[in-house]
C-alpha cells in the first residue's frame, strides 16, 4: 500500500519525505542563495507562466517536458547548484527530484514564486528580460603567423563559454571570406550581471592571457536588436 502511495504521489508532482534527496528553502534562505552568481535559478513552469513574470537571470526548463532531464544535463552544468522554483513548489520539488537523482545539487523554494512575490520580492517579464540583453561584434585582426592557433583558442573559449555559463547566450567566432586573418565573434550574453562574470571566468581568462601578443586588433561594437521578440524563435529554429 506505502508503495502505490508513494508512486502515486509522484504521477501528480509531489515527493514524499523518505525519497527526498534535496533541500527546501524558504524565500529568505533562497534569495540570499541566488545572489551567489555562481549558482543557476532554474524556473520549471510553462513559456507562459513565465513570460508573465520569472525571477531576474532564471533559465526556462518545463518540468512537464518529456526530455526535461536531457534538456537540464545539456544547459546545467553539474558542478553549480541549481535553485528551482515554480508556481507553488510542487513542479519545482519533482523536477529538483528528478535532477538531484542524476547528479545535481538542487535546492526548491517552498510556496514556489506565489510566496516569492508575496514576500514583496521582485519579478521580470520576458519583454524586460530581452531589454538587458547584451549583443555586439568582436571585429577582431589577428596576426597571420598565429592565425591557426588563434582560431582553435576562439573556438574553444565560445562552446566552453556557453556550455557552462547560462547567462553566454552566444560567442560565435567567424572568419571574413575576403581576408582570413579577420575574426567577427557575434557575442550575446543575457544581462550585463553575466557579461560581467563572464570576464572573470577561468576560461575567458586563459584565452585573453594566451591570445593578447595574436591579436593585431580589437574593436567591440556594440548593437542593439531591431526585432528582440524574434531572438528566441532564431535559436530554436538553429536547434
Amino acid at each position: 500500500m506505502k508503495k502505490i502511495f508513494t508512486l502515486l504521489l509522484a504521477a501528480l508532482g509531489l515527493n514524499t519525505a523518505c525519497s527526498q534527496n534535496f533541500e527546501n528553502y524558504d524565500v529568505k534562505e533562497f534569495a540570499e542563495l541566488i545572489a551567489d552568481p555562481e549558482v543557476l535559478i532554474l524556473d520549471v513552469r510553462k513559456a507562459d507562466e513565465f513570460a508573465e513574470g520569472h525571477i531576474k537571470g532564471a533559465i526556462l526548463i518545463d518540468q512537464f517536458q518529456s526530455d526535461f532531464v536531457e534538456q537540464a544535463q545539456a544547459k546545467l552544468p553539474k558542478e553549480k547548484t541549481i535553485a528551482v522554483y515554480c508556481r507553488s513548489g510542487r513542479r519545482s520539488a519533482n523536477a529538483a527530484d528528478k535532477l538531484a537523482d542524476v547528479g545535481y545539487k538542487c535546492v526548491n523554494l517552498k510556496g514556489g514564486i506565489i510566496a516569492w512575490k508575496e514576500a514583496g520580492m521582485p519579478v521580470i517579464t520576458t519583454e524586460q528580460d530581452m531589454n538587458d540583453l547584451i549583443v555586439r561584434i568582436a571585429e577582431i585582426e589577428v596576426h597571420p603567423q598565429y592565425l591557426k592557433e588563434y582560431l582553435e583558442a576562439a573556438r574553444n573559449v565560445g562552446a566552453e563559454s556557453v556550455k557552462k555559463e547560462p547567462g553566454v547566450i552566444c560567442i560565435f567566432p567567424n572568419q571574413m571570406t575576403e581576408d582570413e586573418n579577420k575574426i567577427r565573434i557575434v557575442e550575446i550574453y543575457r544581462n550585463k550581471e553575466t557579461y560581467e562574470h563572464h570576464l572573470k571566468t577561468e576560461h575567458f581568462q586563459t584565452y585573453k592571457q594566451g591570445t593578447l601578443h595574436m591579436v593585431r586588433s580589437l574593436n567591440l561594437v556594440d548593437l542593439s536588436p531591431l526585432d528582440k521578440e524574434a531572438m528566441p524563435l532564431i535559436f530554436t529554429k538553429i536547434q
